[in-house]
């Protein structure tokens, strides 16, 4: 009964004070926290590999990860999705292990071992026990060298790909991503292509190809490896020249991946979705490198604009019209220009109107200064989120790897907040100016066209292009 009475009491208490919050106001943002990147130890292999290494002695284990610079950009232009399918297939057998004995080392080690691609570059990764280490580098050192890509395992990869296309046929989202893509670069350009493929290009690879690009690509000069853990550099090195000093380089280099033309591409490109109850939009347009000297701007400015919940897009969209469960936009940045855009998925009844939405929040951000508040709302919440980017071995080693994509310095991270402290209401307005131009933004909608069709060219954005689900045009 004594119990009761209390919990009675804390629930009035608690009742009192959440109905005092005045909810039609933003909450105040909390104190910046101090941050500092830790050491980065730089060791060279006799074979040439370069190894960064960082002391983590909080827990027994040990995070590698192996960064390519080589990735999907530099596959065929007629064989997208090969590079995605070479990382899928690593691990499926080497010249003295097939794919079960493999998966089962891995598994009794309790080791993770996993790889992937993205346009700018390739990533091997594997997590163990400290005391696992020098197993887990021998098995490592072996699909490094000697992996042989199995006829059947390729098949089988390659029919659970082209399935997953399959799939995403249903997925709106997915769909309006891949088309604004390609409808912003174009196929002249290997950032127009998907990860992982189309059906046609899938259909054309072969096992060779995969093979191909593994001999050519995955040397040592081609490579950097990240080590964070528990682990000594002398220790570290004496394994890991024992493992990989067999590792031997070839002749190729990594081409660079060619510029990105600013050809902008106003207008709306629209795939039909029959009777769809929602309209998947995106409007956007080229934006730019990851080391571009406006980057610390360019995130104060998208955070107001629409980077978290609170954002004027999401506020305007979402809180005062209802037309949305969420609304945002975002810088998508890589080694040459990346893009801009601004979207989400709407009621197929207002299309028009949102799209119209977007284009004038933009204009708002061209014409007029944000409020001291706004600002500072955005820095703080660019700030007090940084630190969580570093929580663990394996985040730590993923931010080292974009210093080594996008050549950015190794202190980086530690300028980070003062960068960000130092972006001033002119750097918003100014960066608003340059990058966001409604005139050259294109207009991405999946969604029903017989229903929208009127409003949408009511909108005098240029004339409807009707494309396929790959971004291919209809006649």
């Amino acid at each position: 009964m004594k119990f009761l009475k209390y919990f009675l009491m804390v629930v009035l208490i608690m009742g009192n004070l959440f109905s005092q919050i005045d909810r039609t106001q933003k909450p105040k943002a909390g104190k910046t926290p101090d941050f500092k990147f830790p050491k980065i130890q730089s060791l060279s292999l006799s074979n040439g590999l370069q190894v960064k290494l960082v002391e983590y002695h909080q827990l027994p284990i040990v995070q590698m990860q192996f960064v390519f610079g080589a990735g999907c950009s530099h596959e065929p232009r007629d064989k997208s999705g090969a590079f995605n399918l070479m990382m899928r297939l690593l691990d499926a057998g080497t010249k003295t292990r097939t794919i079960f004995d493999i998966a089962d080392e891995f598994e009794y080690l309790g080791t993770r071992f996993s790889a992937s691609t993205s346009h700018d570059g390739s990533f091997i990764s594997i997590l163990t026990l400290k005391k696992h280490l020098e197993k887990s580098l021998e098995l490592t050192a072996d699909i490094l060298q000697n992996s042989v890509f199995p006829d059947s395992e390729f098949n089988r990869v390659r029919n659970e790909v082209l399935t997953s296309l399959l799939q995403q046929k249903d997925r709106a989202d997915v769909i309006a991503n891949k088309v604004f893509s390609k409808i912003v670069y174009s196929e002249n350009h290997p950032y127009g292509n998907p990860v992982d493929g189309t059906e046609a290009s899938l259909n054309s690879i072969e096992v060779n190809d995969l093979r191909e690009l593994y001999k050519k690509y995955f040397i040592p000069k081609n490579a950097v490896l990240i080590v964070v853990g528990d682990i000594k550099a002398n220790e570290l090195k004496k394994q890991l020249e024992k493992h990989l000093s067999g590792w031997k380089n070839g002749n190729q280099n990594i081409p660079d991946i060619p510029p990105v033309e600013m050809n902008f591409k106003p207008g709306i490109f629209l795939v039909d979705k029959p009777e769809a109850p929602q309209s998947q939009i995106r409007v956007g347009c080229i934006g730019v490198e990851r080391n571009n000297p406006d980057y610390f701007a360019l995130e104060v400015m998208n955070m107001i604009l629409g980077g978290n919940f609170n954002s004027r897009i999401n506020w305007n969209l979402r809180e005062q019209k209802g037309y949305t469960y969420g609304a945002r936009s975002s810088f998508t940045y890589r080694k040459q220009k990346g893009t801009f855009n601004a979207g989400g998925g709407f009621k197929s009844s207002v299309t028009d109107s949102c799209i119209s939405e977007l284009l004038n929040e933009l204009r708002k951000m061209r014409e007029s200064d944000v409020s001291e508040d706004e600002l500072k709302f955005a820095k703080n919440s660019i700030l007090l989120s940084f630190p969580r980017l570093f929580e663990t071995p394996a985040q730590i080693a993923g931010q080292i790897a974009n210093l080594i994509m996008y050549d950015l310095p190794e202190n980086y991270f530690n300028l980070y907040v003062s960068k960000i402290k130092d972006v001033t209401v002119k750097d918003v307005r100014a960066v608003s100016v340059k990058y966001l131009i409604p005139e050259k933004m294109s207009v991405i909608v999946v969604g029903d066209y017989k229903s929208n069709k009127n409003a949408l060219e009511n909108l005098n954005l240029g004339k409807i292009q009707l494309l396929d689900p790959d971004g291919n045009p209809l006649n």
